[in-house]
């Protein structure tokens, strides 16, 4: 997964984003796990902006 290593290091210690595995000293994604990750995050914007919200377009 490419990504700002930032984001994805809180994420973990957050025990948010996608599912992610350790493999020696290096973190691994599953292809899948990004995707459905994607998916969630993807339809939970469409149900914020639905309800009427606005988010600005830097987002």
């Amino acid at each position: 997964m490419e990504g700002q290593p930032e984001t994805l290091r809180r994420w973990r210690l957050d025990n948010e984003g996608p599912t992610w595995h350790k493999l020696f000293h290096h973190v691994r994604y599953h292809e899948e796990d990004i995707l459905q990750f994607e998916r969630q995050s993807a339809q939970h914007w469409m149900a914020i902006l639905s309800d009427g919200e606005r988010v600005s377009a830097r987002v």
